[in-house]
């Protein structure tokens, strides 16, 4: 299992079985994700838990040659943004467009310099 990206995992599976099952529970034990796969001495799949409820997962890998289990949890990325939860009302033009001569516009323009600056 590698994760190289936020919220997306590889399962690696390398073996002689021409078909596994690759499954997903929740902490409940509830599948949330199953498929089987045609592998041929084995394959790469990579799974995405974007969108998903942060927690511990279970990804099993059935195959004839026995079960593979391995737990990972799941943590969702913040928003840097939405974290805040600010809500900033911007003047508009008559011609529909932000006002960018505005002060509101330049508090807003520089609190997302400073989110976006403090994260990367």
């Amino acid at each position: 299992m590698i994760n190289h990206k936020p919220g997306v995992y590889k399962v690696i599976y390398e073996g002689k079985a021409q078909k596994v099952v690759l499954n997903i529970y929740t902490m409940e034990k509830e599948n949330v994700f199953s498929r089987t796969i045609k592998c041929d001495g084995g394959f790469i799949f990579p799974v995405s838990f974007e969108g998903m409820i942060p927690g511990e997962y279970t990804i099993e890998v059935v195959s004839p040659e026995g079960t593979q289990i391995q737990k990972i949890t799941y943590l969702r990325q913040p928003n840097p943004i939405a974290q805040k939860q600010k809500y900033l009302m911007i003047p508009m033009t008559p011609q529909n467009q932000v006002d960018t001569s505005s002060p509101e516009y330049a508090i807003l323009l520089n609190q997302l310099k400073q989110d976006l600056g403090s994260h990367h």
